[in-house]
């Protein structure tokens, strides 16, 4: 499943929507616009088919001139897994793009919950990063890079290493 956003399209998930991917090379990439319109941060969900473990299908990705907005979501085992540009693997990579989010969750992805590079000025606010420990010893939460982000209430619990830098959050 390859699932892409147009430039100048939008795509608006409401609470109970489940973007459910079937393998590691599944993606849903955002050129346009991905607005999330959930409740809280159970409303609506991406996952893998299988629903059990890091790396079972890619993440999203917010290319230059995306923009992923809105909150009320949890965002699980994605990160592609080995393979690829290792700069790249993430449950949601920002590069280019930028993010405006709330009350999400980030839980359990290969090597990195978020990364964002050389995206516009992005915002967290009510988010978690959870449980980013696979691979053993070389798994982070966030990671900015080039980037600016503004963050109010976000925590980081059961995450191997946390890259971004000491009392950020």
């Amino acid at each position: 499943l390859y699932a892409e956003i147009a430039a100048g399209s939008v795509l608006i998930l409401q609470a109970g929507a489940r973007f459910v991917s079937e393998d590691n090379l599944s993606r849903l990439t955002v050129n346009g616009a991905l607005k999330l319109e959930g409740a809280s941060k159970d409303s609506i969900i991406f996952t893998s088919l299988a629903d059990t473990a890091p790396a079972q299908w890619f993440g999203i990705v917010v290319n230059s001139g995306g923009y992923m907005y809105g909150g009320g979501f949890t965002l699980r085992y994605g990160g592609r897994g080995a393979g690829g540009n290792p700069n790249a693997i993430a449950g949601i990579g920002v590069f280019g793009g930028s993010v405006n989010l709330s009350d999400g969750r980030i839980d359990n992805n290969y090597l990195a919950g978020m990364r964002l590079y050389n995206s516009a000025t992005s915002t967290l606010s009510n988010f978690e990063f959870l449980n980013h420990q696979t691979p053993a010893g070389n798994s982070t939460a966030f990671i900015s890079a080039n980037s600016t982000i503004q963050a109010t209430n976000v925590t980081f619990t059961g995450n191997t290493t946390d890259k971004s830098p000491a009392n950020a959050f």
